[in-house]
């Protein structure tokens, strides 16, 4: 069940994602132009006011704003309403407790798998499925794979002691996007 609600659940936000997708393609269009103008206006105003005054006007002849670079982190920002939902929804769930998927002996529960090194191993196999997504989009800079590899050790850590059943639907929510991802890389290229 909670593997058939993450493919639902990408299944239903898979036309928000297009949407994102495009409005995130348009930022790092936007920042493909404007990032070597900044540079060329901190190198050439050393005085902050000056130099404060040009940004200002660099970012209003494209219409954007400094903020405008959050558009890059849209689709985790539109996926973790779901994911609070799927919490709030598993942790109220007592049907989950003491239920056995695969290698996980309770759902209901951190998974344990190596239990005597006192190690939760869906944790990490999310972590690597999101670092492994980071490093196949397209269009991500440096900084960009430094902020998202920096989210995913975030979550790590918040949802290390997490029931293995929302770690299981965040997990495969995540392969699903990871898939995605290395299809769409792999048509582009």
């Amino acid at each position: 069940g909670v593997i058939a609600l993450s493919f639902i659940t990408s299944a239903c936000m898979l036309p928000i994602m297009k949407s994102v997708a495009g409005c995130v393609k348009r930022e790092t269009e936007y920042q493909d132009v404007i990032l070597p103008q900044l540079a060329l206006i901190k190198l050439r105003y050393s005085n902050d006011s000056e130099r404060h005054v040009h940004i200002q006007r660099l970012y209003a002849r494209y219409g954007c704003s400094p903020l405008s670079a959050i558009k890059k982190v849209l689709p985790l920002f539109v996926q973790i309403p779901f994911l609070f939902l799927t919490y709030y929804m598993l942790k109220g769930t007592s049907e989950i407790n003491d239920v056995s998927f695969c290698f996980i002996r309770n759902l209901g529960q951190p998974d344990r798998l190596l239990a005597a090194l006192g190690v939760n191993v869906l944790p990490l196999v999310m972590t690597i499925v999101n670092v492994v997504t980071v490093f196949s989009t397209s269009g991500f800079s440096r900084r960009d794979q430094i902020q998202a590899i920096s989210i995913a050790i975030l979550f790590l850590i918040v949802l290390y002691e997490a029931p293995a059943a929302l770690l299981l639907y965040w997990t495969v929510n995540n392969l699903i996007t990871c898939v995605r991802t290395l299809t769409v890389k792999r048509c582009e290229g």
